[in-house]
């Protein structure tokens, strides 16, 4: 797979008529988690390095920028940097999920 990754770029990507992009896996390596984003920006984190990852409609997570709020499960953040309208939209069957 394609790495995505330019130091200091900014990444912009969805649809051409603007929804999000749509895959089975987020296409970023999670450095950290949080549960709020003054916790990410205390450890240094910069505010275009941090994602809000919501539940969506069915077996979707849903990775934005971190204004998001409702259906909150909890912050990401990469080496990457969205242009704070960057989306990704994951699906999983979580029938097909396994326990080992």
């Amino acid at each position: 797979m394609r790495s995505l990754y330019r130091e200091w770029t900014v990444i912009g990507f969805g649809t051409s008529d603007g929804g999000p992009l749509k895959t089975e896996s987020f296409p970023f390596e999670e450095i950290a988690r949080f549960h709020t984003i003054s916790d990410a920006v205390k450890a240094g984190w910069q505010m275009t390095q941090i994602w809000s990852v919501t539940e969506g409609d069915g077996d979707v997570w849903i990775y934005g920028p971190p204004r998001h709020y409702v259906n909150l499960l909890h912050y990401v953040c990469t080496k990457e940097h969205h242009n704070d309208d960057s989306y990704v939209e994951v699906s999983f069957d979580i029938e097909g999920m396994s326990d080992d």
